[in-house]
């Protein structure tokens, strides 16, 4: 389910300031990539970086009376797991080396607000909000800082101050002289508005 999206960055160098990985390989990851292409690094210098967005995929809408033990398990079950073992995979290096850290989930808007037959998807962003802020808590001593931001990438094609909104998000969340952590930003036209959000 992993894989890494990247473009050219000002020199091509794995020492760039500030450059991130991304994580995750469904269509809102695809979206963010080409959306802030600055803002990410080559593969060959993924691996190493202390800045990564992380992307979970998330299952089709499903009507709840058609729910099954086998859909839950995909639908709900493994996007938390595999997110759950890309911040590990992520902080553990980190912490064993000593060194700050900067992660930034990103989540499709409307699932996260909720929507008519996509509980289960509603479910994983629910339970993703609520480990993002716990996990703000306590790896903040150790100097890594978890964000979510929940994008409408939709809006952000349709309108280039969206997009803008979105790339001046993310570049001030995973600089490394940047310490916001543990909140939930929402980067869209208004779709939250008077919506109670997870």
């Amino acid at each position: 389910m992993t894989a890494t999206h990247s473009t050219t960055l000002q020199d091509n160098s794995c020492q760039t300031i500030d450059a991130a990985a991304i994580r995750g390989d469904g269509p809102t990851a695809k979206a963010i990539a080409a959306l802030a292409p600055e803002l990410f690094s080559e593969p060959e210098c993924s691996e190493n970086t202390s800045a990564v967005c992380i992307v979970p995929s998330l299952a089709a809408a499903l009507p709840a009376p058609e729910w099954t033990a086998a859909h839950l398990a995909a639908a709900v079950g493994d996007p938390l797991i595999w997110v759950v073992h890309e911040v590990q995979s992520v902080i553990v290096p980190l912490i064993e080396a000593g060194k700050p850290g900067r992660i930034v989930i990103i989540l499709p808007a409307e699932e996260a607000l909720g929507r008519a037959g996509d509980a289960a998807a509603g479910a994983v962003c629910g339970g993703i909000l609520s480990m993002a802020r716990t996990l703000s808590l306590e790896l903040k001593r150790k100097a890594i800082t978890v964000n979510v931001v929940c994008v409408d990438t939709g809006s952000c094609y349709e309108k280039p101050a969206i997009a803008q909104a979105l790339r001046g998000q993310l570049e001030l969340l995973l600089r490394r002289d940047s310490w916001i952590t543990g909140q939930e930003i929402w980067v869209t036209d208004g779709t939250e508005a008077g919506r109670v959000r997870p």
